[in-house]
């Protein structure tokens, strides 16, 4: 089931990230396509569903490592990761800082990545990426999926080391860490730019998939009992709701939005349990084969689609962007 959830969180940072990329080069858009680009943004919270379903799993791997195998061992966990993380990141920070740079100048438009590298090379680019606007050029945008992988091998770096503790003592810290993590979110929630790619933020999703974890492991048959009770269409309202109120927030007080991301931090986590418990769900999003088969490289896809993205719009850019749809633009390099 989580594969298809990873190919819905994909496609919701992509068509985020095509609809910023069409307004760059276009100042005026239709009416058409500014209603749809309005819910597209949404997609921006595909990076928090990714991060609720990151700590979900590593959560369950961990806790089966530990008490079904009795074989946790933390290095193999750390050489997992960077086998699975590390080839395909440090691809795109060579192109993102080396191969764009020389097109570019190539084609007589010379230019400095706004950022710097050594904080890429360490894992640290949310932080020098913080109060930052990814306003500029085109190209700029190639590194810019990369603060979420950092903040993810932030996590994976720390996270493990909890389970030394006793189960009880794992779940006390567990706790502290969400508790932490919102804490964070409601002191500095006038600063709603930097707590987006905050590490001790963004801590608060992937803690709360980890929290969802602890329970779906310990506890599997109470939450499967949960699930008996409730309505299938429980889940969808919590969710869809959660949407809404996200879409109604630009204008409102700031902390507004930080209880609305607690909110919608729980309604991802239960997403992400009503799809492994629930036999009364309205939709079972791992029967539907296309998300399914997909979900398997939605890595590789949120890595490169920036560079797909790089591509349409260097075709595009040789033509009058005028003549152009700029909501089929903008689903064309989602697709391609």
């Amino acid at each position: 089931n989580f594969d298809s959830i990873r190919t819905i969180a994909a496609y919701m940072v992509m068509l985020h990230h095509s609809t910023l990329l069409v307004l760059y080069f276009k100042s005026q858009t239709s009416e058409v396509f500014n209603f749809f680009s309005f819910f597209l943004k949404l997609g921006g919270l595909g990076v928090v569903l990714f991060f609720c379903l990151r700590g979900f799993l590593i959560t369950y791997f961990l806790l089966e490592e530990k008490y079904s195998f009795n074989q946790f061992k933390i290095g193999n966990f750390y050489m997992r990761r960077v086998l699975r993380i590390w080839p395909l990141y440090f691809v795109i920070v060579v192109v993102g800082f080396f191969i764009i740079p020389w097109y570019a100048c190539l084609k007589g438009n010379c230019y400095s990545p706004p950022y710097k590298i050594e904080y890429f090379l360490i894992f640290l680019a949310n932080f020098e990426m913080a109060g930052q606007t990814q306003s500029g050029p085109i190209w700029d945008h190639i590194v810019g999926p990369l603060w979420s992988i950092c903040i993810e091998e932030q996590f994976y770096l720390f996270w493990p080391l909890l389970f030394f503790l006793p189960r009880r003592a794992l779940l006390i810290a567990i706790i502290a860490v969400v508790l932490t993590s919102v804490g964070y979110r409601i002191a500095y929630s006038g600063r709603n730019d930097e707590i987006y790619i905050s590490t001790v933020a963004c801590f608060m999703y992937l803690s709360a998939g980890g929290l969802a974890a602890y329970f779906s492991f310990f506890y599997p048959k109470n939450i499967t009992r949960i699930f008996d009770i409730l309505p299938g269409w429980s889940t969808p309202i919590l969710f869809f709701s959660s949407l809404i109120w996200k879409v109604h927030l630009d204008q409102s007080p700031t902390i507004d939005h930080t209880v609305c991301d607690i909110f919608l931090a729980l309604a991802f986590v239960w997403l992400l349990v009503e799809q492994s418990y629930s036999n009364r769900a309205l939709i079972q999003l791992g029967r539907i084969s296309f998300l399914n088969f997909w979900g398997k490289y939605t890595y590789g896809m949120y890595l490169l689609h920036s560079i797909a993205f790089w591509c349409v719009f260097q075709v595009v850019a040789k033509f009058d962007i005028e003549s152009f749809s700029p909501l089929i633009v903008a689903l064309s390099a989602t697709v391609l």
